[in-house]
């Protein structure tokens, strides 16, 4: 396959995963609001932003110079997702002693649970980075949408 191809095929997926997740995440939030109600529904809201906020910065950029290296070797490769799972587990250790101090910002003492066991995500997204940069790396978009 040519690299015009893998191109055309690259921006399927990728355009593909996009919409896919954006369609999951609206139908997962639509479907807390429902269930939870409009209270408990804000105080996910608002832990799933500070879980996101951490989230982006637990990359740190690792997977867009694995992507863009010529050649990585294992070693390179095992740095970046020891290095990659070490910030995560930092920002989920931040996660659970900053939770009591947010719940006292909003004077909801519900956010500490919440956003103690949220934080988890944290340390499971980052496990997968690396395996999918180097998915990423070889134009198998298909395989990181699904």
């Amino acid at each position: 396959m040519s690299l015009k191809q893998k191109s055309i095929n690259g921006m399927f997926w990728s355009f593909t995963e996009t919409i896919g997740v954006k369609i999951f995440s609206v139908s997962v939030f639509l479907m807390l609001a429902k269930l939870l109600g409009p209270e408990p529904f804000g105080l996910v809201a608002l832990t799933s932003s500070i879980v996101f906020l951490s989230g982006t910065l637990t990359n740190q950029g690792f997977v867009e110079a694995l992507i863009q290296r010529k050649e990585t070797h294992q070693e390179e490769l095992s740095s970046a997702f020891w290095g990659i799972i070490g910030v995560g587990i930092f920002f989920f250790l931040c996660m659970q002693l900053l939770a009591p101090y947010m719940a006292k910002t909003y004077d909801e003492p519900q956010i500490t649970e919440i956003l103690r066991v949220h934080s988890i995500s944290l340390v499971i997204g980052s496990i997968g980075l690396v395996h999918i940069a180097k998915l990423e790396k070889h134009f198998i978009f298909k395989a990181v949408a699904i």
